[in-house]
This record gives structure tokens, C-alpha cells and sequence, in this order.
């Protein structure tokens, strides 16, 4: 078998990044390219969340700069949106990016879409949140 390239490398230690992470699922690692998508959370579809994730990682006013995702459909197919696979998100490796530079970015700007959606499970109306911190500190 042939040895990888210094991009390929780069892109399976970023698909191993990102299949660690359970709000992820990796669809397909090609050579440089990673295909991967957020998975539905709660009452947030997964069509939603990509879509702002991808916003988040390409306008890195907080990331380095230097990661970047591309929109695609692919999937199984089966997704009960009557045939059309969800957005999934590319990203590709070059010889210059870090992966773990690159899996920061994205997992920065996921805590940015996930805290958006975390409202509707906050009412503000209890100490809900108070209780389980003290929970968490005892």
C-alpha cells in the first residue's frame, strides 16, 4: 500500500478528532477531504444546525482563520426529507493545516450553535441551573 500524504495524515487525524465527539457522525474521509455533520440535538434538526455551523467556522471572526468548510449533500438517503440527503459539511486537509488548529475552530463554533439552541431547555423561570451546579460541585 502506498504511504499516506502529509494531507491525507492530516485529514483521517481530523476525522478521529471529530468521530470522538458524539454530536458528530464522520460520513466518509477521501484523501484530504472529510465529509461530516452534526447530528439532530434535542428539538434542533440536524439540516439547522449544520447550516449554522457552516456559517460559524467560515466567518472566523473568533478562529484562526485558517479553517474552512464547504456545504455538500450526501448520506444514506434516508433521511424522511423525501429523498434528499441533509447538509453535510466538507473539509479538506492541505500540507499547512494543523488538524488540531482546524478541529478547534469547528469545535469552538459548534459551542457557539449548540448554546444558541440551549434556550429552549433554560427557562429562566428556576434555579434549575443553580440546582445542578450545585450538584455538580458537591
Amino acid at each position: 500500500p502506498e504511504a499516506a500524504s502529509p494531507a491525507e495524515e492530516a485529514a483521517a487525524t481530523f476525522a478521529r478528532r471529530v468521530r470522538a465527539d458524539p454530536r458528530f457522525e464522520v460520513l466518509w474521509v477521501r484523501g484530504r477531504l472529510v465529509c461530516f455533520r452534526l447530528v439532530a440535538w434535542y428539538s434542533a434538526e440536524a439540516e439547522t444546525l449544520n447550516a449554522e455551523l457552516l456559517s460559524e467556522v467560515n466567518a472566523s471572526v473568533s478562529g484562526s482563520g485558517r479553517s474552512w468548510i464547504a456545504p455538500t449533500r450526501e448520506g444514506s438517503g434516508d433521511d424522511g426529507g423525501g429523498g434528499r440527503d441533509s447538509l453535510s459539511l466538507l473539509h479538506a486537509s492541505g500540507p499547512r493545516t494543523s488538524p488540531a488548529v482546524c478541529w478547534a475552530d469547528v469545535k469552538a463554533a459548534t459551542e457557539r450553535v449548540m448554546l444558541r439552541h440551549m434556550g429552549e431547555f433554560v427557562c429562566g423561570g428556576c434555579d434549575c441551573l443553580d440546582t445542578l451546579a450545585g450538584q455538580v460541585l458537591v
